[in-house]
């Protein structure tokens, strides 16, 4: 492993490879007049100013690939089940503390920087990535930023959360009604939550991602929603918060077989600009015949009661 000066001395003491300290003869050493057929680099990745570099002193030897290292990430170890499994459980208790802390005029970014405060105190690395606490209209928007709304009687609310624990990150999605909602959108929660177990019922190794994506996507269209689906069903998780496979149907992007192993999220999601949003998830693991369920709370709409 050949690495800057700022990480030479944490991969020295970490990694089980020998590490070199990287320059420009470091890297002349390994490959100049060695019998290499081929060097491969992550097209995807690598910036032109580093292939150029790397094309002047290895030549025709480059080659291309996508994204060689998360495609060797996808399937998990039994470790690192074991790791997300723990994660996700953190996680899971995490939306418990978030329900908690819900009440009448309390702020969007104050339900997150409690949830930092309360993951935290319990272990947590950190967070997997910015809370998504969204209340009302702003349920919305599929990547909504915890902003200064303020909570009021009889609103819907979206609360997309992750932790990462030892490395590794968790990934759910849940619904809340703080009172009585709209009707429309209890009725796109109904959608959502049967968009998800058809999808769920499907899910086990063999299965191609775009297959996946599409039987929940035939729910939510034959329920009249199909436009407000605006994003892939899920993504693989693991030591990043969106790994490969990316579970969406798409011409763009790689469908791939799901093999036992692979970690990822079901997440169907049906959006109403102006009244509000739902996205229900879980983040689950790939087995021979179906998956595991890693997050630890029922997927229906909570109702809290004010």
């Amino acid at each position: 492993m050949i690495v800057d000066g700022r990480y030479f001395q944490a991969c020295k003491e970490k990694c089980a490879f020998e590490v070199q300290l990287a320059g420009p003869q470091t890297l002349k050493d390994q490959f100049i007049g060695k019998a290499i057929a081929k060097v491969g680099f992550d097209q995807e990745a690598e910036s032109y100013a580093s292939y150029t570099k790397l094309k002047a002193l290895i030549g025709d030897k480059l080659v291309p690939l996508s994204k060689p290292i998360l495609q060797m990430r996808a399937v998990k170890d039994e470790r690192e089940i074991e790791k997300i499994k723990a994660t996700c459980n953190l996680g899971s208790l995490g939306f418990d503390f978030t329900v908690s802390q819900l009440r009448e005029g309390i702020t969007e970014k104050m339900v997150a920087a409690e949830l930092d405060i309360f993951w935290k105190k319990r272990g947590a690395d950190g967070l997997a990535f910015s809370p998504i606490i969204a209340f009302g209209k702003n349920s919305a928007l599929p990547h909504h930023r915890a902003g200064d709304t303020a909570l009021v009687k009889n609103e819907i609310v979206l609360i997309d959360i992750g932790v990462q624990l030892d490395g590794y990150n968790s990934d759910m999605t849940r619904m809340v009604y703080f009172g009585s909602v709209d009707p429309k959108l209890e009725q796109i929660c109904q959608v959502c939550l049967s968009a998800q177990s058809a999808a769920l019922i499907a899910c086990k190794a063999g299965i191609f991602t775009s297959e996946l994506d599409q039987i929940a996507r035939d729910v939510i269209t034959a329920a009249g929603f199909g436009e407000y689906f605006v994003h892939g069903l899920g993504h693989g998780v693991g030591l990043d918060i969106h790994e490969e496979p990316i579970v969406k149907k798409d011409l763009q992007i790689k469908d791939t077989k799901l093999e036992a192993g692979m970690v990822v999220t079901i997440e169907p999601g049906i959006y109403l600009p102006g009244l509000g949003g739902c996205r229900i998830e879980d983040q689950v693991l790939i087995n021979d015949g179906g998956c595991q369920n890693l997050t630890k709370r029922n997927a229906a709409p909570l109702k809290v009661t004010i």
